[in-house]
């Protein structure tokens, strides 16, 4: 039995339950914010300094999960642009490496590579918290 397939096969398989589980997680968590959200928004007094800036905040929340703009909107383009620059960066040198067999550089590599895949999937989340003016 060749160890390297398996070990192979189990990283696909973790990545895949991995991305699953922060899909299905991701929407209701959406939904349960939005929803605490409007209970302040309802709570708090019409002459609040701070209630445009609660408004502004559901609006985008009511946009993002029910879909009234593109999904795909990237919002940090440093992360885009490191983040791809270190996923290419990576797989070049993994493949460079795979030629002369296991080696701790492969290893390092393809962490790089994971890393440049993070740095792209964060280009297009929403900033956590609203700019303020």
């Amino acid at each position: 039995m060749k160890w390297e397939i398996v070990l192979q096969a189990a990283g696909v398989v973790v990545a895949a339950v991995l991305g699953v589980s922060q899909l299905l997680v991701r929407l209701p968590k959406s939904r349960t914010t939005l929803k605490h959200d409007l209970e302040v928004l309802r709570l708090l007094p019409k002459a609040h300094p701070q209630r445009q800036l609660i408004e502004k905040q559901v609006q985008i929340r009511i946009d993002h999960v029910y879909g009234a703009r593109p999904r795909f909107v990237v919002h940090q383009w440093p992360d885009l642009a490191i983040g791809a620059l270190l996923l290419f960066a990576g797989v070049v040198w993994s493949l460079y490496l795979r030629g002369a067999g296991f080696s701790w550089w492969l290893v390092l590599s393809g962490l790089i590579a994971f890393m440049g895949l993070g740095g792209v999937f964060t280009a297009f989340e929403e900033p956590k918290s609203p700019k303020r003016p």
